[in-house]
């Protein structure tokens, strides 16, 4: 590895650095990397997955606060730029109960926890809708899935779209 912070270009960085992302000599990302990163962060269209189609069913395990089966909500090599997911979408809650969800990234049988939000439903109010969640910038190309957990001992369901946005200098 070279010696960095020689110059202000190390540090302040380039126009045609990517947004966030460190360059291949493992250096940490420049000033200009963390504003193009803010940019695209706030000012990205927003996206559904899936999108025009239904809402990916997540079924709980049938013991109360175990996490049920992991369920691919994106496939690998759906999304061909750096992205971050920044919403739920919940839909079809399917019973009375407290819930968490959780999302991972990557490979089937090597996900890694890269999030978690908690919601319920009763009698009078059913949290479906929206809800925030924040998570790394995944890398293009990631697989992300979710498995879910609920206080009972039933496999209630939930079905799970995320919005995300892509960062489109980041391949």
């Amino acid at each position: 590895m070279g010696v960095y912070n020689t110059s202000a270009s190390h540090v302040i960085g380039n126009l045609d650095d990517d947004s966030n992302t460190a360059t291949s000599e493992g250096r940490y990302p420049t000033v200009m990397n963390y504003q193009k990163g803010t940019y695209y962060h706030v000012h990205a269209p927003a996206k559904v997955y899936p999108t025009l189609d239904d809402a990916v069913v997540v079924t709980a395990a049938a013991a109360a606060w175990t996490l049920g089966s992991i369920t691919e909500i994106i496939p690998a090599d759906t999304i061909t730029n750096a992205f971050d997911i920044h919403w739920i979408v919940l839909t079809d809650i399917s019973d009375v109960d407290q819930y968490e969800l959780v999302l991972y990234s990557g490979l089937a049988e090597s996900e890694e926890e890269i999030g978690r939000i908690a919601f319920s439903r009763n009698t009078n109010f059913v949290q479906e809708g929206n809800l925030p969640i924040q998570v790394p910038v995944q890398l293009s190309n990631t697989r992300i899935s979710a498995a879910l957990a609920c206080k009972s001992t039933s496999d209630h369901t939930s079905s799970v779209k995320v919005y995300y946005h892509i960062y489109p200098d980041q391949e």
